[in-house]
């Protein structure tokens, strides 16, 4: 019975797909083993929960032996001994014999090509987090939290406990969180310091001590543009969030450049290093991850190092643009004068087509498009009769679409607003392209779960695409422990799409740029372009699987969840009162559990009409051609929000309106109490006025 097995891996985590030709009659799942690729070990059974290898417990670690993998994919989390090292998988379908759970007899046992996870890929290094998605070893490591952390946590799962757990630069969980990621994010600093040589930053987020110390470090070697930090407004101060750190390195030797955008309009987005030396720029550093906490932690994000003096040097026009741009504004105190900022001169610079470089090896080419990109800003919603014309970077990106022969995966933050013209974005036209290509492979996540939603909405049973939103898992019971979904501004913060990775024609995008029109006219941003690195694009799609292999399932028990809630709301008389008090967690089940076996569970990877056939075909692939889907004759499926659901929107909007209503009202009441009042005090004067006009005209008299 043929068979094959495929692995692909990022820094961090290993991938496996694999596939046989027809079900296997018995099969209970499939063991999975590691050995080096030279043969130097054993091979070695892998767990069979998605929790890390570095915890051990009765509870928790079971070998794929006892418990075989019911799917025909899987994730090996590393080890920090495994990582750097060649590998190969073996999968071994397991039966009830009778002994137990045994191999299969008379069944093949593929073996995939040595696999080795690591960040150095050649000219480019790459490096991923961890993040919260995590959730159930981070939720066990908190409930269990030994108050190793300097202010003595109490343990518990909760969004506080955890970001102060964050704050212990020796502890686990941020350790665990954040992975290699910090790392690569000052790789060029690091590597400053050991070779000499200067670097040229500009950031949007500063607000992590471990990472702005390295800066403040650097003192006069550093030449840094800190816009300002739109997330946080606490108590009305411009920029409070850097301000911190912006004092540092504004009493460091540091040349610091204070790059301020208007609030509301656009933001100074941007995530990169340069490094130069002895005159030269020889490697940039860039990427979705901003220097905080929840960028290093709690979110998921990438950095990639690229060793190319000529992409560097491009990074290095960008940044003098950036500055040139920010001292000829003259903006002495924020917010002065912030709208002289994105001048013609930078916008033309930027909307210069750039050209692809070619690195080392001879076959991977790289280019950078960077923000604003456009003669203006993104017009506002009320003034675009359709969508606003295609800036020349997400141009590039809708063709790259548009010539996908086989698979695009993607994971965005938010990258424009669902249901608004004026925010198209590459999720939106993915929805165009696989109504016209039906047979492509999209899997995708969104931070934003109304655009994932929006996606959902324009599904029909003959696309092979599926795009999710983030979720977890809302409440404990025997099994599973209630999970973080979010801390922090954003969950899923990568800005990643990767194009055909199993071909040498692949193409991978990363960088600041959320993968929408408002990025490339509002705001200071990089979208690199990475093509022909079939290691690097594997990276990419290891990491988009795991990201979104851990929030489908989650997602979905969530949308029923919402679904029961909203039904429950229409039964029970579908009160306007009563809306915003719907809950999905009341309604929360798990439809799963590892100790049970699922009847019949080889059925949807073969069935031609199933996403499950495609996935199995796709990760065992390695590149080979798809069958499109077959939806059986008049079949349906339901796609998007259900009428409950709809009705119960709009029953949150309306409520929504009527407390911004009274809030305006309320704020309107004292200006309209003050001029009662000052009408009155006028009218008294007035008449103490006719009064002594009258008095002094009897007395006259």
């Amino acid at each position: 019975m043929p068979a094959k097995a495929h692995a692909i891996a990022n820094n961090d985590v290993v991938h496996i797909g694999w596939s046989f030709d027809a079900p296997l009659p018995g099969c209970e799942g499939f063991a999975l083993y590691r050995q080096p690729a030279d043969g130097s070990a054993d091979w070695r059974p892998l767990s069979s929960l998605l929790i890390f290898e570095d915890r051990s417990g009765p509870d928790t670690l079971r070998e794929t032996t006892l418990r075989p993998v019911d799917k025909f994919s899987w994730r090996d989390f590393l080890d920090r001994d495994s990582r750097d090292v060649a590998v190969r998988y073996k999968i071994v379908p397991m039966h009830k014999g009778a002994n137990g759970l045994e191999p299969m007899p008379g069944v093949p046992n593929p073996v995939t090509d040595p696999v080795e996870a690591t960040e150095e890929l050649g000219d480019i290094d790459v490096y991923f987090n961890r993040g919260i998605l995590s959730t159930q070893a981070l939720s066990r490591l908190l409930t269990e939290y030994s108050g190793t952390a300097p202010d003595k946590l109490k343990p518990g799962v909760s969004v506080d406990t955890l970001m102060k757990a964050l704050d212990d630069p020796a502890g686990k969980a941020r350790a665990r969180l954040s992975g290699e990621l910090p790392k690569g994010v000052v790789a060029l600093l690091e590597r400053m310091k050991a070779d000499g040589g200067e670097c040229y930053a500009s950031l949007y987020e500063l607000t992590d001590d471990q990472l702005t110390a390295p800066l403040v470090d650097a003192g006069g070697k550093l030449h840094m543009i800190l816009s300002n930090n739109t997330g946080d407004k606490t108590a009305g101060v411009y920029d409070h969030a850097n301000q911190e750190a912006r004092r540092k390195l504004d009493e460091s030797d540091v040349e610091l450049v204070s790059r301020f955008l208007p609030d509301g309009r656009g933001i100074g987005h941007n995530k990169f290093v340069v490094y130069r030396k002895s005159g030269e720029a020889h490697s940039v550093m860039t990427g979705s991850t901003n220097w905080t906490r929840s960028g290093l932690c709690t979110q998921n994000n990438n950095a990639v190092v690229v060793h190319s003096p000529q992409l560097a040097e491009s990074y290095m026009e960008y940044w003098r643009a950036l500055r040139t741009d920010t001292l000829a504004a003259g903006i002495p105190d924020p917010p002065k004068g912030v709208s002289k900022l994105q001048g013609e001169a930078l916008r033309n610079h930027c909307a210069v087509a750039p050209q692809w470089v070619k690195l080392g090896d001879g076959k991977t080419e790289v280019k950078t498009w960077f923000s604003p990109n456009t003669p203006a800003v993104i017009p506002p919603a009320s003034k675009v009769p359709g969508r606003p014309e295609t800036p020349p970077d997400m141009a590039e990106l809708f063709e790259a679409v548009d010539k996908a022969k086989q698979a695009v995966l993607f994971l965005c933050f938010m990258p424009g607003q669902a249901n608004n013209a004026r925010s198209w974005t590459l999720a939106k036209h993915l929805a165009e392209v696989c109504r016209k290509k039906p047979g492509l492979f999209v899997r995708g996540v969104i931070s934003d779960a109304a655009a994932a939603m929006e996606f959902e909405q324009s599904r029909t049973l003959e696309m092979d695409a599926e795009v999710v939103g983030p979720a977890g898992i809302l409440r404990n019971d025997e099994k599973w422990q209630a999970e973080i979904v979010k801390a922090g501004h954003a969950v899923i913060h990568d800005k990643v799409a990767v194009i055909d990775p199993f071909s040498d024609n692949c193409l991978v995008v990363t960088g600041s740029h959320n993968l929408g029109f408002k990025a490339s006219y509002n705001n200071d941003e990089n979208m690199l372009l990475i093509r022909g690195n079939r290691r690097v694009a594997e990276a990419y799609a290891t990491h988009a699987a795991d990201i979104f292999e851990h929030y489908r399932w989650r997602w979905y028990n969530q949308r029923r969840a919402q679904r029961a809630a909203a039904a429950a709301w229409v039964k029970e008389g579908a009160s306007l009162e009563t809306a915003e008090k719907v809950s999905p967690r009341k309604y929360f089940q798990i439809d799963w559990s590892p100790d049970v076996q699922e009847p019949n569970w080889q059925d949807r990877y073969f069935n031609p009409a199933r996403l499950a056939m495609r996935e199995r075909e796709f990760w065992s692939s390695n590149g080979q051609p798809l069958d499109p889907l077959q939806p059986l004759p008049g079949s349906k499926a339901f796609f998007g929000f259900t009428s409950a659901e709809r009705k119960l929107k709009e029953a949150k909007a309306e409520l929504s309106a009527q407390k911004k209503a009274a809030k305006a009202a309320a704020k309107k009441a004292p200006a309209k109490k003050k001029a009662a009042k000052k009408k009155v005090a006028k009218r008294k004067v007035s008449k103490k006025k006719t009064a002594k006009k009258k008095a002094a005209k009897k007395k006259k008299s």
